[in-house]
């Protein structure tokens, strides 16, 4: 995978240049961060700012700062007002004792109530504040005042403007949803709690009393509640229950206890119903408290429960309970009452335990806990058993296999999985922010035996083994069973803060290909308390055979979250319209439908919905809870654009707080969601609604629906995961929309102070890690028995013996290792560790030494584990708090969006984040799709307002085990696979009554004929729209057919894919009659769909349609097929490429073909549906087509037409299958065989019975009348048809593009005989012409029609293939040029930059060797201390030297193709191939030779700089060394000249002559020849040197003279750089003086006029009218070029294929 652009380079601050690991390109995904500063009016870096002034951005800064829409102006008022206030603590050096407030302790609470409700950052600072030493004492002053002392009068002034702003303050909602101010809050509760609980109790008391004198109702209005007091108590019982909540003593606190009970009081009396939305609150929280208390009406026992509803008159099968009410006990250590007791993942026990689990029925009345509580527990259990049910199934089996090795290998039970064997722990790394992580080791699959490592990679990558997240399990053969999470490579490096240098990843050193026997992976373990067993492993070895186990397409964020939020639930009961979906009670009429009242917002006193959102114009149109429904849905349709089911279902919906609405296919189910969503948002702050939780199953699914919102005009759209494919939401990810927040001040400090802890922790671990390795060695053993032993320490390590004698040492072995072996053995029974530990060392057995020193091994190993797992501990508390401040800031997002679409299972994992919303409205699509524990997981505490759209007549949800569904006759009393819309539309049970619901009954996607197949069948209600009209199937005799066959399908099922069945016969007919379609020419990129039922056909189909057409898979396809491990039949995997995952792309790519199985096209249309049913049997078994959800989606997928291909009497069995053919049968649409229709000659009767027949019977789409064919013009010339001509005088060629033409007509167009010679009588061909420049040409040869290609026709495959060539090269030639020019350009700017900087960059002494080749000189100048400053110009010799590359005589297409004849030459001498001759000037050779002169000119640029950079440096000792070797430089100008002269290029020449005196002068004027040590020779090297650099100069100097005075003048410029050399070669100066004049180059390209070839075939420009005018001198060559007169000189040629061409090209 391709790394992310480099983040710094965004923001124009990278620092590491060409040394930089990530791409230095344009990342159009960045979103700057907002500058903070220039929000509050404070940014003084303007422009050169790296963060964003964008208006948008700084908007959406103080929108999420929490203070709403502050200005700069207001944001500087609230930190100057926070920094007035924080003075009334005293600062942590005081000295004196804290002085209490006083009277200012009213200014004190009112003014932190204040800050609070402000920006977020000074919110925090405020709780951090109060939660310091001051703080507390400053909380302690507020709530231990004299209350009880205080008359009614006195309590009244200081609650209200002390104790209850203090309380709103603690209580605010964005101070309680806070993560990271939580510790900090509970310390405030704390000290309020006080150490006895006395503080609270007289606190809450005196406010208990004090509310018995408020007025519960408004004076004179008897049913209006006083929103004050309603809202004093609200604040009341918030801090109390909160105070309870962090206080689990307090519970049983009996002075708080009273205080309860005093409060309840207040609410003895009913309120009436008008003042019950205002108190609701309060009693909400009193209601918590209570049950905390056991107070009241507390829930009722659930076990009662059940034994009151599980007595039955009929009989009834004992079923066993779980864990300890079974009658045998608990199964294993994993089996529980309670299912907060139940690990997730199954232990061994569970694995090898022989009895089935315990599954509750889907009967409430045989659970064994009612109520929520059981219903919590019935689908816990069942969606463990699904998913985790069949891993431990296949676990199972492979740890048999590893416990008995030759036991017969039986069917596997569970899912499918893929295992590798021999496994071994091979290392393991700690990352401070990845934890630990292990490489595993095993034998590479069979499959990869005798492969490359490239073929390994290949297969690895393509089959998607072991990808990122995979879950797998390490079963040992004595017992064992331990899950881990493929990890994924870190996307950045981390380096080490104490080292600087980079810590490699595991994934640097291990991976899956590199090794031939054996593959590797890195994992963590998914409970960290295993991987202490791990470490075991890799210190001593493992006794056992290890097996991994892989589960493909399993993936622990897929049910984890999911089965965790439900234990946390079934804690808390928190679970909205817990009456509707766990009725304790059988209803008193079951077939009543229950009354679900208004949301409970839309109660609020004067509430009404504003409509104005979807009417038309924006007509007001007001809607409250008590308003008729049809009236109100009657007028919403004269005003808007819903139909009538639309609008019913519209009103009704917001008059429900739990709302289902029906959409049967076609019918606008989205769309309806839509409307309603905007009326929410129009609403939203009448309601206080906060943002609306849009939940999807699928990802695709959130992704339309939310740019459906987005096309709407809806603003702050948020999604959460990491998941989408839509390009449009990428800026609304909530990942994205964080990086554009700052972080507060405390969340920075907190991080800052984390971090610091975090690299403290992982030292100690990494440290701790390290001496486990080395546990045992000598080293450590002495350590520890200094520490420990220090006598025994003395006595083996000591430097002096008992005698007193010095030790010394010649052995290879310590003193350690020869007293363990300086003992014999001894044949007596040792002495136990215990005892020895006081025997003198000296004094015991061979024997007895090793068990002393196992002994003290083991002791360190103890001792080295328990301060690991203290150090982890610490180190998983401090992650948690860092995970903590990102929550934060995702939290401030999250209150600011007016949509947060989420998928279920990522609400699960993001549960805590999203209930801290207080989001009160939930809209589910596709709601009869997602699993019902699925959507009580999204069913936040906070909601008040639940809308469910979907049909359960459709798709149900997707489950693994099939024995839990309703299809299975087992499984049936289970039913997992019923959604909550179903059982709330059609309940199953006798407690429940069904849910009101809304169908929406106009269709407005299938043409009439088609949705009669679902309207006469499940949806006797359905209308089709007025205005739905469609077109016929262009090709086809009908638009609805099932073509009846009797092809059996294949036997066996699909050998790839479990349980799959492919009909052979059924995918050639499918191929043919799409590829018949698709060439009417009328239906563009999915507009047909292919649907079948089958995996195993699906692949079949995708596979023959892929060798014609772009296959567009659905992404659930594409995961299912990789789940199943289908590949092609040649072994290769399909693409791994992420991007290209949903599209499998082979051949032509002019159409897109849609294929699906049904099961993930639910929610798609397509324009034409082609169907593949697969089953034909002997037994008449339709497989699971029996179905009439999945029936009702295959059926209703079409708009303008649709095609069965199947067996009719097999899908006859089935009620609905049968009733289906019979309205074909009726409709004439039924048969063997399928009728086509020419667009042509639409009365042409065309059949098709194989897939044969549509080559037979309509070659081309249409029919094969053949004198549409004879009536085709053929002859150019004399326009005769093809019917009239003589084909054996004129033989006629057909073309690739369809068209047909004479021999003659067409080689006339091609200029055959330009090319070819031709013998006059017979005309046929008998040789090559030769020329100067054989077959070149100005224009490529088309086709005369269509200028379709004539490539493929071998008769002017030359001629074709020799223009493609020669516009090669010209394409080359101004490509060349430009690419010159830029390069030269860039190079004189970096030497400018260079000069200018000289002075005053730092000069540090260093050892600079630029020896060798310019490779490694360069190499030298990047990693000296002074790199850096060469990085740019580095970067673009690097450019330099790809741009010669790409210039070589061996990669121009000329020279390419010439190689490949004479490599055919070589080979087929007896064949008589031609040679391939060509001009020398066709190889570029000038352009080639700038691009090296340029290169080497780089390298002066360069390297005279650091030689320059070395003389400025202060003399003496910190000099440093500097050493030159030029010679490779100067071998390469000596080419440089060689070439030039060959090829007449005289200013490459000079250029050649006078580098090559500069390097010569570089290194003569480096080389001192003061130095004592300098030998005679190497002066004589230094003098030979500069005399030849001396006599290159002459001969260059010679050169320029001859052009001298010339108007053009190749040579010009060099005259005067030929003389500053001279002047360094005879003076002996530094380079320091040397001038560059690199920049001439770059103006040496900018003519402006047309192009021209001299003699020697330089190309040249001429400006002004373009055509010469005077005589002048190619500036390459000096040879004559121009003219006179608008005649050009002799041997001067127009060069008008690169003018008319290339002329204007901008690469």
């Amino acid at each position: 995978m391709a790394p992310r652009p480099c983040t710094w380079f965004q923001t124009n601050s990278c620092k590491k240049g060409v040394d930089c690991p990530y791409p230095h390109v344009v990342d159009r995904s960045f979103k700057r961060k907002t500058c903070v500063h220039f929000a509050q009016g404070k940014c003084r870096k303007v422009n050169d700012c790296t963060y964003s002034h964008a208006p948008d951005d700084i908007a959406f800064l103080r929108s999420t700062s929490g203070g709403g829409g502050t200005d700069a102006h207001g944001s500087a008022n609230t930190e100057a007002h926070f920094r007035q206030w924080r003075y009334f603590f005293p600062p942590p050096d005081r000295i004196a004792p804290i002085r209490p407030l006083g009277p200012n302790r009213t200014k004190f609470c009112q003014e932190a109530l204040e800050l609070v409700d402000g920006e977020a950052g000074v919110m925090q600072e405020v709780i951090t504040l109060l939660a310091s030493e001051a703080g507390c004492a400053r909380v302690k002053e507020i709530v231990e005042q004299q209350l009880t002392q205080c008359n009614t009068a006195q309590f009244t002034r200081i609650f209200d403007a002390q104790i209850l702003p203090f309380l709103r303050t603690i209580t605010h909602k964005n101070v309680t949803s806070s993560l990271i101010l939580a510790p900090r809050l509970m310390t405030v509760y704390n000290i309020t709690y006080g150490e006895d609980g006395q503080r609270a109790v007289t606190l809450f008391t005196a406010a208990a009393k004090h509310f018995q004198t408020l007025r519960l109702m408004q004076p004179g209005e008897l049913d209006a509640a006083d929103n004050v007091t309603a809202g004093i108590i609200e604040t009341a019982l918030t801090a109390l229950d909160k105070l309870v909540e962090v206080n689990t003593e307090s519970q049983v606190h009996g002075g708080l206890r009273l205080v309860v009970e005093t409060l309840r009081q207040l609410f003895e009396d009913p309120l009436p119903a008008a003042a019950a939305f205002a108190y609701r609150p309060a009693l909400k929280y009193l209601r918590r408290i209570e049950q905390r208390f056991g107070l009241g009406q507390a829930l009722p026992d659930s076990m009662e429960q059940s034994h009151n509803v599980s007595h039955r008159a009929v009989f009834g099968l004992a079923r066993e309970r779980p864990g300890e009410l079974s009658e045998d006990g608990p199964r294993h250590d994993n089996d529980h009452v309670d299912i907060r007791q139940i690990s997730i993942l199954p232990t061994l026990q569970e694995i090898q335990s022989p009895r089935n689990e315990y599954l509750p029925l889907a009967d409430p009345r045989e659970w064994h806990i009612g109520g929520l509580e059981g219903l919590l527990d019935r689908h816990f259990r069942l969606l463990r058993e699904d998913t985790v049910g069949q891993l431990r199934d296949s676990a199972k089996f492979e740890l048999e296999r590893l416990h008995d090795p030759h036991v017969q290998d039986r069917k596997r039970q569970g899912a499918r999985t893929f295992v590798y064997r021999n496994v071994a722990v091979s290392d393991l790394a700690f990352d401070s922010f990845r934890g630990m992580e292990f490489a595993l080791s095993f034998d590479q699959p069979p499959e990869l035996q005798n492969k490359s490592e490239n073929q390994r990679r290949d297969w690895w990558e393509g089959s998607r083994r072991l990808g990122h997240e995979a879950l797998v399990c390490l079963l040992s053969s004595e017992g064992s069973a331990k899950f881990f999470v493929v990890s994924p490579a870190p996307g950045m490096p981390k380096k080490d803060l104490e080292t600087g240098k980079t810590v490699q990843p595991l994934h640097k050193s291990y991976n899956l290909w590199s090794e031939v026997e054996r593959a590797h992976i890195v994992a963590k373990p998914v409970d960290q308390s295993e991987m202490y067993i791990l470490l075991d492993q890799l210190t001593t070895g493992p006794a056992e055979q290890l097996s991994l186990v892989e589960f493909p397409g399993v993936l622990l964020p897929t049910f984890m979250p999911t089965l965790q939020a439900m234990q946390n639930m079934s804690e808390t009961l928190d679970l909205p319209f817990a009456e509707v979906l766990a009725p304790v009670s059988t209803a008193a009429n079951v077939d009543d439908e229950i009354d679900v009242g208004p949301p409970n917002y839309a109660t609020k006193p004067g509430f009404r919905y504003d409509l104005s959102a979807v009417t038309k114009a924006g007509r007001q149109l007001f809607m409250t809870s008590a308003r008729n429904v049809e009236e109100m849905t009657l007028e919403l349709t004269t005003h808007s654009s819903l139909d009538f089911g639309q609008a019913q279902s519209v009103v009704s919906s917001l008059s429900r707080s739990l709302a289902l609405i029906q959409g049967p296919p076609g019918t606008g189910k989205s769309y309806t969601g839509v409307q309603l969503i905007k009326i929410l948002l129009h609403n939203k702050k009448a309601g206080d609604l906060g943002p609306i939780i849009c939940v999807c199953y699928t990802n695709h699914a959130l992704d339309q629906g939310l740019e459906r919102l987005v096309d709407e005009g809806v603003k702050n759209v948020v999604r959460i995961g990491g998941n989408s494919k839509s390009e449009r939401l990428a800026e609304v990810n909530l990942r994205a929309v964080v990086q554009r927040l700052d972080l507060t001040k405390t969340e920075k400090n907190d991080r800052f102070k984390l971090m610091k802890k975090l690299d403290v922790e992982s030292k100690e671990i990494t440290d701790l890690l390290a001496q486990m390795g080395k546990l045992g060695t000598e080293a450590s053993l002495g350590a520890y028995l200094q520490a420990y032993y220090p006598e025994v320490h003395a006595q083996l390590f000591g430097s002096v013996d008992d005698d007193g004698w010095e030790r010394v040492d010649y052995h290879r072995n310590g003193f350690f290792e020869r007293w363990l072996r300086g003992a014999p053995w001894g044949y007596r029974r040792p002495r136990t560790v215990d005892n020895l530990r006081d025997v003198n060392i000296t004094h015991m057995t061979g024997q007895e030494r090793r068990l002393i020193r196992d002994a003290w091994v083991k002791d360190m190993h103890t001792e080295l584990q328990n301060k690991l797992r203290t150090a982890m501990a610490a180190y998983d508390t401090l992650k948690k708090q860092l995970d903590a401040i990102r929550t934060e800031l995702d939290l401030r997002v999250l209150r600011q969006a007016n949509i947060i679409g989420v998928t279920t299972s990522g609400l699960a994992r993001n549960l805590d984040l999203i209930r801290r919303t207080g989001a009160k409205v939930l809209v589910c699509e596709e709601a009869g799709e997602v699993l019902e524990c699925h959507l009580l997981t999204a069913l936040l505490p906070s909601v008040e307002h639940a809308i469910l759209i979907g049909d359960h007549q459709q798709l149900r949800p997707h489950i693994s085990n099939y024995s839990l569904s309703c299809e299975s006759k087992n499984g049936s009393q289970y039913a997992l696979d019923v959604s909550l819309f179903e059982r709330l539309v059609k309940p199953q049970d006798l407690l429940a009554q069904a849910l009101p619901f809304c169908t929406l009954s106009v269709q407005r996607r299938m043409h009439p004929q088609i949705s009669q197949l679902v309207r006469r069948t499940l949806y006797p209600l359905l209308q089709d729209a007025p205005s739905l009209d469609r077109p016929s199937v262009v090709g086809m005799r009908h638009r609805l057919f099932w073509m009846d066959h009797e092809y059996k399908e294949n036997e066996g099922g699909d050998a790839t894919a479990t349980e799959s069945r492919t009909n052979d016969y059924e995918v050639d007919m499918v191929a043919a009659l799409v590829k018949h379609l698709v060439h009417q020419g009328v239906y563009n990129a999915e507009d047909i769909a292919v649907i079948t039922p089958y995996l195993g056909q699906l692949r079949k189909i995708r596979k023959k349609l892929g060798s014609t057409f772009n296959i567009v898979l659905n992404d659930r396809d594409v995961d299912e097929l990789q789940k199943d491990g289908i590949h092609d039949s040649d072994g290769e995997a399909t693409s791994a490429d992420p991007s290209r995952a949903a599209t499998v792309a082979r051949g032509s790519l002019l159409q897109a073909i849609r294929v699906a199985t049904v099961d993930n096209f639910q929610g798609e249309e397509a324009k034409v549906v082609v169907v593949s049913l697969v089953r034909c049997n002997s037994k008449n078994n339709p497989g699971f087509l029996k179905t009439s959800n999945r029936i009702n989606v295959l059926l209703s997928r079409a708009k303008n037409g649709m095609y069965i291909l199947g067996n009719g009497e097999t899908m006859a069995q089935v009620d609905m299958w049968a009733e289906v053919m019979e309205i074909f049968k009726q409709d004439g649409c039924f048969g063997p065989r399928l009728e086509l229709c020419c667009p042509r000659h639409e009365d042409t009767p065309l059949q098709v019975t194989t897939p044969e027949d549509f080559l037979r019977i309509s070659p081309e789409a249409g029919c094969d009348l053949a004198y549409e064919v004879k009536a085709i013009e053929a002859d150019m010339i004399t326009f005769e048809p093809y019917g009239d001509i003589d084909l054996d005088t004129d033989p006629c060629i057909f073309t690739a593009c369809q068209h047909i033409f004479t021999l003659s007509s067409l080689d006339g167009t091609m200029s055959l005989a330009d090319h070819y010679k031709i013998d006059d009588g017979s005309g046929a061909i008998v040789g090559l012409k030769t020329s100067a420049e054989p077959f070149s040409s100005n224009e490529l040869k088309v086709c005369p029609v269509c200028r379709g290609s004539l490539r493929n026709i071998a008769r002017y495959g030359r001629i074709v293939r020799r223009a493609l060539l020669d516009e090669s090269a010209r394409k080359l030639m101004v490509w060349a040029n430009k690419t010159y020019t830029d390069l030269a350009e860039n190079l004189a700017t970096h030497e400018e930059q260079l000069l200018a900087s000289i002075d005053t960059i730092l000069k540090p002494n260093q050892e600079i060797m630029l020896l060798g080749s310019p490779l490694d000189q360069c190499k030298a100048v990047r990693t000296s201390k002074t790199g850096q400053r060469y990085r740019k110009v580095l970067v673009t010799r690097r450019h330099v030297e790809e741009f010669v590359k790409k210039l070589r005589k061996e990669e121009q297409p000329y020279q390419r193709v010439r190689d490949l004849v004479e490599t055919a030459r070589r080979k087929n001498a007896e064949a008589g191939i031609a040679e391939f001759d060509f001009a020398s000037s066709e190889l570029q050779p000038r352009e080639r030779l700038q691009a090296a002169s340029l290169l080497m000119r780089c390298d002066v640029v360069i390297f005279s700089d650091v030689i320059d950079m070395h003389d400025r440096t202060a003399a003496g000792r910190t000099k440093g060394v500097l050493k030159l070797d030029f010679t490779a430089n100067r071998a390469a100008c000596e080419d440089l000249v060689r070439e030039a002269r060959e090829t007449h290029s005289v200013r490459e020449a000079v250029e050649g002559q006078l580098l090559w005196a500069r390097f010569a002068a570089m290194e003569c004027g480096a080389f001192d020849v003061a130095r004592e040590d300098l030998r005679q020779d190497a002066i004589a090297r230094n003098d030979a040197l500069n005399a030849e650099a001396l006599d290159r100069l002459k001969l260059a100097e010679d050169v320029c003279e001859q052009f001298a005075g010339m108007e053009v003048n190749p040579t010009q410029g060099l005259a005067d750089q030929i003389s500053d050399v001279r002047r360094m070669l005879n003076a002996g100066v530094s380079t320091s003086e040397m001038t560059m004049v690199v920049a001439a180059m770059a103006r040496e390209f900018l003519g402006t006029g047309h192009w021209y070839r001299c003699a020697n075939g330089h190309p040249f420009t001429i400006g002004e009218c373009g055509m010469p005018m005077e005589l002048a001198r190619c500036p390459a060559c000096g040879s004559g070029i121009g003219g006179q007169n608008h005649q050009a000189t002799e041997g001067v040629q127009h060069a008008r294929d690169i003018e008319t061409q290339f002329g204007g090209l901008r690469l």
